[in-house]
């Protein structure tokens, strides 16, 4: 929307959109902060917006369905979803789904009908709690398979299973709070899309390994494959390093690193290896790929509020 600049003695005015301003509560007594970005004003409220609420109608009757539909609501920002659906056993996965969503509940339920509701309102200071927690949760995961791997023995699937629930969790609520508040400049909210995407993927990762492994955790495993599984979990801890310090001095070793593992070590293992050892080298290059891109400055210089 374009808006005319008005002269006055001393300085030069603009409108604000009405719709803006009714969305945000807002009067003539109340103040705003307006920060320059680039060629760009950016004009921002304390106050809360109106509750965003939106109308879902489930159509078909499959889990994966319910939750791509309810997690993407979810994740643009939605407070309140009324959720219709024709199967009347789609309320047990409703549920399921959203006891997945951190500050969300369904608050009321009838026939074929339900409604979820934002419980908890996200802000800068979660956000920051949540990623935190995601970066010790993949560290943990990932010193849980060293420590497996050295013993040859895998007895702790439920645990971490639930640590890459949890992991999921927080990085959707860090998502979600993307879209309603500002973390990061606007021009910088792309990269920080990436990161989180790519953190779930990373945790996914040692996920993936943990549960295809116990199916042939009797193989033995040389000590060449464990070693390429733990240089792709130092690359990690380099990253974190590099995230939190704002420091790229460890991004060439991190570039060194997958190159070693992706082009070279890991392809050569695969020559000859056992299943148990495939899984441990197949993951171990995937780590590898998307810890150097998740290194990238662009990703890394984020300047989180």
């Amino acid at each position: 929307m374009r808006r005319k600049i008005i002269r006055q003695k001393s300085a030069y005015t603009v409108t604000l959109p009405v719709d803006w301003v009714r969305a945000h509560n807002l009067d003539s007594k109340d103040e705003i902060d307006v920060d320059e970005e680039a060629d760009a004003l950016i004009i921002r409220t304390e106050k809360k917006p109106k509750t965003e609420e939106v109308s879902l109608q489930l159509e078909k009757s499959t889990s994966d369905y319910y939750r791509i539909m309810i997690e993407n609501h979810y994740l643009k920002g939605f407070d309140v979803l009324n959720v219709e659906f024709e199967d009347s056993k789609a309320l047990n996965h409703i549920q399921d789904i959203v006891a997945n969503l951190v500050g969300f509940e369904v608050i009321e339920q009838r026939e074929n009908w339900c409604k979820i509701a934002a419980t908890a309102q996200s802000s800068p200071e979660q956000f920051k709690t949540l990623l935190n927690r995601c970066f010790n949760i993949i560290t943990y995961t990932q010193n849980k398979i060293i420590e497996d791997l050295e013993k040859n023995s895998f007895n702790n699937y439920a645990e971490i299973e639930k640590q890459s629930k949890d992991a999921r969790r927080f990085l959707l609520f860090c998502t979600r709070t993307i879209h309603k508040s500002s973390i990061v400049p606007r021009r910088e909210e792309s990269f920080l899309h990436l990161l989180l995407e790519r953190l779930i993927l990373i945790e996914h990762d040692h996920y993936y390994l943990y549960k295809k492994i116990i199916k042939v955790s009797k193989q033995k495993i040389r000590a060449e494959v464990k070693s390429i599984y733990n240089k792709a979990a130092q690359m990690f801890t380099l990253f974190r390093e590099m995230f939190f310090t704002k420091d790229l001095k460890n991004f060439a070793k991190i570039n060194d690193w997958w190159e070693e593992i992706y082009f070279k070590e890991g392809q050569k293992l695969f020559e000859k290896c056992t299943e148990a050892e495939s899984i441990v080298i197949y993951h171990s290059m995937h780590l590898s790929k998307l810890i150097f891109l998740i290194a990238q400055p662009n990703l890394t210089m984020q300047k989180i509020e």
